[in-house]
Parts: structure tokens; C-alpha cells; sequence
């Protein structure tokens, strides 16, 4: 036969045509075909024995493949280089963790340029035995708590650079007490009580803040725009990883001497096979890595933006005078200083280790000089998770140790910080990784100082949730896990309302003339009777009411 494109002979076992390179429509593979035993049926079925046994030869291999990739790279991958990618791997993370807070932190400041809605519930519950725990420990006598059960304002705040506006309802035993209205911007503070009077208390800001001490020279829009433009001054996650990648860099390229072995990593019983990866790094190296790092940052043109625009922030925050060129020169001056008496520095010789047990580094350890300063053990093997942290100044160690279970990126468990003889207990009921990881908390703890006796048995208990729009935080102070109060704040953003001033005549809390006129238009006796509903005792509305007379 021939080929139908250039008609050059082909055989009917040749796919493509050798001259052209055509395919053959009439291809038929020498020998019997694989299909050969199924002529409609009416043949007996040969069993494809040769491709069976190919086919799971091939299955085979390809399980052995893939089941030893990990050990196979393991074995290819000089020490060096998988070294170099656990303590790379190890700062994405650290970083990563970082960059996600710094970017919703600028999000957020960001939306007051053009308004923000918050809103949401503060309250605080006592119990039973809280309002005993208050009569017993306040230092100042509380003798009639009893009538306190909760308070509670619920508000609803819309906030800009220049201006805002906040409603608040407030609750005293789940009784309603007053609504307060509220405007305020750089020049005055407006509030009014549309309940008892139609009349709006106003107050000049800046006498106002003058009040306020140390702080009262800033206002609450001028200290709003600084944190913005110091939240907008700060690298955002994508140039915070570019620029820690170069001295993490920097590090990494002077790695030379790493040893490999194979060992196990245990903490509170938790024990799992790992890969230990030990850099050594003499004192010469060291001193080596810190020239080549001032060299970086006095060379660093991002950083340098990163300070000056940090730093005037910071000026404009702290009223210091201080530029952010004034901040730049100092870091160069600093730096400049630190290169030049570099070489007659004396440094320690460092051994850096990491235990890597699959693709997740679960010890580490920095040993200078044969003292070891920090030790980290964080094995997981079938979720159980064991937790051994060390650290120390040469004086003093820090430590968390415990135990837990993690499943699907939460973790459980009861852990120990101690410091200076004294520990913390913590237990977690709740922490999620993954959207820590995300920049957002999910986390549910109680905390007990366990070795004060006169507060062993107290605990606080701790609940924040965090989502795009969504912040809940709830403390509770327990004994003997008896719940003695509770604070919560459920907080949301809103639709924004752009902020007015308020309506009503205006009058000057600082003119005794429109002070009197405001306390003639009040409504005292709706407000008593509101207090008293809500099971103030007697005694104490009577004083109000011999006050505001």
C-alpha cells in the first residue's frame, strides 16, 4: 500500500508514513491484536495475558514511583539545598502570618477615606456568685451589688477622616435607660439625649482635649488620619516578602557546612521519624553575614522608602518633630557605624538546626558556643500533637509545653508557660491555623496563673472570632469554672450614613447660662423613673435626684 499524501510505499504495521510523516488510516499492528478474541462473540475470549501482566508491572512502577518520590528527592537533594528550603519555608510562613494582619489593617484604615460603618454590642453580665466575688475583692465597699445583673449599649457609629456619628442605646437589666446621639469633628463635640431633651450640649474639641493630659493635644481625627497614614506607610505583604527575602537571602548563600542524619523528634510523647539538618557557622561567617547584610539595607533603596514613610508617620503621631528623613539618616548612621567596627567584633560560632519530617519542620534548635538558647519541638504523629519550646537569655528560660490534638487545621489541648518559677495554664478549646494563617483569629482559650495561691482558682476565659466583616471578642472571669462576669463586644461593619450634625438648639457646656437652660429642659423625672424600673435602689436615685435639682 501507499501513502495516500506523498504515495510512498507503506507496510500496514507502520502508524506513520517514514518519507511524510502521515499518519496511516489503515495502521494495523503486526502480530494478534488485544481485541482479536471478541469477533461478535462468537470466537472463545483469549485472555489478554501479556497486557495484563504489562499493565500491572506498570501500575506497580508507577506506585513505587510515586511512593518514593519523597525519599528519592530526599536522597538527590544535597543537605545544603534541603536545608536552605526549610528555613526559607519556615520565614514564608513567618512572614505570610505578618503580611495578611498588615494587609487588613491597611484595608481597614483605608475604607475611612471614604466612610465607615461600625456597629454592634458591648455588655457586661454578672452572676450570682460575680456579684458575691465583687462584694468580697474590690478593694472599695460594695455592699448593695445585688440589684446589677447586666448592662448593655448597642451602637451604631459612622466614621470618616473628618467627621463622626455615633447612636447609642443604652440598657441597664435588660430595662431601656436613655439613647445618646452623638456628632463630633476637629472643631466641636455635639451630644444630645433625644429622650429628655430636644436641646444639643456642645463642647469646643480642643478645650475638651486639653483636658485629657500627656495625649489631649491630638484630637481623635488628627490621631485617625496618622494611624491611616501609618498603616498606609507600611509594606503591604507582597513588598514585606520582597524585602525580608533578600536578607533571608543573605543568610541562606552563606550556608556552606550542613550535616544530615537521620533521627526522631519527641515532645511530651509524641514522637515521629525526621530528617535532622545541622548548619555549623563559625563566628568569622557570622561576622561575614552581618557586613553583608548593613551592606544590603544601606543599599536598600525599599527599605529606605519604608522607614521614611514610617517614620513620618510616626513624627506626626508622636508630635516629635521628627521626619522620616530625620529617622532614615539616624538607621544610615547607625548602620554606617555597625559595618565599620564590624571586623574587630568578636563573634560566637552558631549550629543551627532543623528536623524536617515529611515537608513540615517540626524542631528546631540554635546552640551557641555548646549552650543551647532556643530549643523547638512540635512533632504531630495521627494529630496528636506534642509541644516543647525553650528559650533562653542565659540567665532566665522561658517555656510552653503540652499536648494536643489538631484536626483539620484545629487545635486542642492543655499547655504550660513558665518563666522565672512561675507558670500559666493554658487550655485551648479552640485555635484554627488556617485562618490564623489568613490573617483572621478563631480561637477559643482559658487562662489560669496556677502558681499564685491567692488566684489559683480564678481563670479567664478567652473567645475572639474574626471574618471579613465580623469581630466578636468575649472574656470571662471564672472561679472554680463558675462563671463570675462576662464582657462581650459583637461588633459588624455597616452600610455607611454619611455623619450630620445634630438637630436642635445649640448650647455651650462651657456657659453657665446655657447649662442652666439645658438642665431646665431635661426631663429629670423620666429619667429617675427609668433608673428605678431598671432596679436601682432607692438611695441611690434619691441622691441623683437631690443633684440635678
Amino acid at each position: 500500500m501507499n501513502c495516500k499524501k506523498c504515495n510512498a510505499h507503506l507496510e500496514p504495521d507502520e502508524m506513520f508514513c517514514a518519507n511524510c510523516g502521515e499518519k496511516n488510516p489503515d495502521y494495523k499492528p503486526a502480530g494478534e491484536s488485544a481485541f482479536d478474541g471478541y469477533d461478535e462473540g462468537k470466537k472463545k475470549k483469549k485472555k489478554p495475558v501479556a497486557l495484563t501482566v504489562g499493565v500491572l508491572a506498570a501500575v506497580a512502577v508507577a506506585g513505587a514511583v510515586f511512593a518514593g518520590a519523597g525519599v528519592v528527592k530526599s536522597i538527590f537533594t544535597s543537605p545544603k539545598d534541603q536545608f536552605k528550603a526549610a528555613i526559607q519555608k519556615e520565614s514564608d510562613s513567618v512572614i505570610g502570618y505578618v503580611g495578611k494582619s498588615i494587609d487588613r489593617m491597611k484595608e481597614r484604615y483605608k475604607s475611612y477615606k471614604d466612610g465607615y460603618n461600625t456597629n454592634g454590642i458591648m455588655s457586661l453580665e454578672l452572676s450570682d456568685k460575680g456579684k458575691d466575688f465583687l462584694t468580697s475583692e474590690l478593694p472599695y465597699s460594695m455592699d448593695d451589688i445585688n440589684w446589677f445583673d447586666s448592662a448593655q449599649i448597642e451602637y451604631n457609629g459612622n466614621i470618616t477622616l473628618d467627621d463622626m456619628g455615633i447612636e447609642l442605646n443604652m440598657n441597664l437589666n435588660k430595662k431601656n435607660l436613655f439613647k445618646i446621639d452623638a456628632y463630633m469633628s476637629d472643631k466641636n463635640m455635639q451630644v444630645k439625649l433625644p429622650e429628655f431633651s430636644d436641646n444639643v450640649l456642645t463642647f469646643d474639641t480642643n478645650k475638651l482635649s486639653g483636658n485629657i493630659g500627656h495625649m489631649g493635644r491630638f484630637n481623635a481625627f488628627e490621631t485617625l488620619g496618622m494611624n491611616a497614614m501609618f498603616a498606609e506607610a507600611l509594606p503591604d505583604s507582597a513588598k514585606l516578602k520582597k524585602i525580608t527575602d533578600k536578607y533571608t537571602k543573605i543568610f541562606l548563600e552563606n550556608i556552606d557546612n550542613v550535616e544530615r542524619s537521620s533521627d526522631s523528634v519527641e515532645a511530651q510523647d509524641v514522637r515521629v521519624k525526621a530528617t535532622k539538618l545541622t548548619a555549623h557557622i563559625s563566628g568569622d561567617k557570622l561576622k561575614d553575614i552581618k557586613k553583608d547584610i548593613l551592606n544590603k539595607a544601606l543599599d536598600d533603596d525599599e527599605l529606605k522608602e519604608v522607614i521614611i514613610n514610617c517614620g513620618d508617620a510616626y513624627g506626626k503621631l508622636s508630635d516629635n518633630g521628627i521626619s522620616g528623613k530625620d529617622a532614615y539618616d539616624e538607621f544610615k548612621s547607625i548602620a554606617e557605624l555597625e559595618r565599620e567596627y564590624a571586623d574587630s567584633e568578636q563573634f560566637n560560632d552558631l549550629e543551627c538546626s532543623v528536623w524536617v519530617s515529611g515537608k513540615k519542620v517540626v524542631a528546631k534548635e540554635l546552640v551557641v558556643d555548646n549552650q543551647t538558647i532556643m530549643e523547638y519541638k512540635t512533632p504531630v504523629n495521627n494529630s496528636k500533637l506534642g509541644v516543647e519550646i525553650n528559650i533562653s537569655d542565659g540567665y532566665n528560660t522561658a517555656s510552653l509545653t503540652g499536648r494536643g490534638k489538631i484536626k483539620n487545621s484545629v487545635l486542642i489541648g492543655d499547655f504550660d508557660i513558665t518563666y522565672s518559677g512561675q507558670t500559666l495554664s493554658i487550655g485551648v478549646n479552640r485555635i484554627d491555623f488556617k485562618k490564623l494563617k489568613n490573617g483572621y483569629m478563631d480561637m477559643d482559650f482559658d487562662v489560669a496563673a496556677v502558681t499564685y495561691s491567692d488566684i489559683a482558682d480564678y481563670s479567664v476565659g478567652v473567645i475572639i472570632q474574626e471574618d471579613t466583616n465580623k469581630n466578636s471578642v468575649i472574656l470571662s472571669l471564672m472561679k472554680d469554672d463558675d462563671s463570675l462576669l462576662r464582657f462581650a463586644i459583637d461588633d459588624a461593619a455597616g452600610k455607611f450614613k454619611k455623619p450630620n450634625e445634630l438637630d436642635g438648639k445649640k448650647l455651650d457646656f462651657a456657659e453657665d447660662t446655657d447649662l442652666q437652660e439645658y438642665g431646665q429642659s431635661f426631663d429629670k423625672d423620666k429619667l429617675t423613673d427609668r433608673l428605678r424600673q431598671a432596679g436601682v435602689p432607692s438611695e441611690y436615685v434619691d441622691e441623683l435626684e437631690d443633684e440635678i435639682k
